[in-house]
């Protein structure tokens, strides 16, 4: 193979690589949420981030028995959400909470409203939504019910890479300090492992300053890690991920939902994400 042929193979796979980045990506999530014999008053379902322009479609299944009234799903913008969303996660058997009467949603289907199960429309809001169920009805109902969504152009992973997790200013502080941190464990166990008085003849007076200021660092990187473990975000509301609802996720990317809820003793979880056209 003479030299010219390779160039002109190099060229011709740059040329192909660069066609296939350029191609526009639908980026689209799909996934169905079943709830068998739930008794929570109140609890988060999952949590997305859009972009303009991003287009959510939801279909609500609700058997006959579980058309309760006074039970709804919500769908709330991270500026709308309520400051003591905490109490109502924390607590969801408390049937002196009803989070229906402090909460404003974005769209809401009310499980007594069959008009209202199917939502589909374009996010005209960029930011984070949570996907909310509340129920303030008979406390002795139990209730049945199944959600399916597609949400194309714009999902969680999508929002998240283009702009970072915005319920906090302290994450570019956070990296930051993390990466001084892995510099000055380094320092530290060069030191333990040579030894410093082999180490500091070989160093002049100015690198011993800099090791001396890369120590001092170290205690410093607790501060912006305490910081962001005390602001108010969902982890702080015990939100994990849970073991009590079947999920089955189908994305257009690699990457998997983490539905999120309270624990319960009646379903069980099974997450199976897999690639689909949407």
């Amino acid at each position: 193979m003479t030299h010219r042929s390779m160039v002109h193979q190099a060229l011709a796979a740059m040329l192909v690589l660069v066609c296939c980045m350029t191609l526009p990506v639908v980026d689209g999530l799909k996934q169905k949420w079943s709830f068998t014999e739930e008794t929570r008053r109140q609890f988060l379902i999952e949590r997305f981030g859009f972009d303009v322009g991003g287009h959510m479609d939801v279909q609500v299944e609700i058997p006959r028995l579980s058309q309760a009234p006074r039970s709804s799903l919500l769908f709330v913008h991270e500026d709308e959400l309520v400051e003591d969303a905490a109490a109502y996660f924390t607590q969801p058997y408390n049937e002196d909470l009803c989070l229906l009467d402090n909460q404003t949603a974005t769209d809401r289907m009310d499980f007594a409203d069959n008009t209202t199960w199917h939502l589909s429309h374009t996010v005209a809001t960029p930011g984070f939504y949570y996907l909310l169920f509340a129920h303030c009805g008979d406390t002795d109902t139990s209730l049945t019910f199944s959600v399916v969504s597609t949400f194309c152009e714009s999902m969680r992973f999508f929002y998240m890479k283009s702009h970072g997790d915005t319920l906090t200013s302290w994450n570019v502080v956070f990296y930051i300090f993390m990466f001084l941190k892995g510099m000055a464990m380094f320092v530290v166990i060069l030191l333990i492992g040579t030894g410093w008085s082999i180490l500091k003849q070989h160093l002049n007076r100015t690198e011993k300053r800099i090791v001396f200021v890369v120590l001092l660092l170290q205690p410093q990187t607790a501060h912006p890690y305490l910081a962001l473990h005390t602001q108010v975000d969902l982890d702080e509301f015990g939100l994990d991920d849970n073991e009590d609802f079947d999920v089955s996720t189908r994305d257009l990317s690699p990457r998997r939902g983490n539905p999120t809820g309270a624990s319960s003793t009646k379903s069980v979880v099974n997450t199976t994400p897999h690639f689909q056209h949407v």
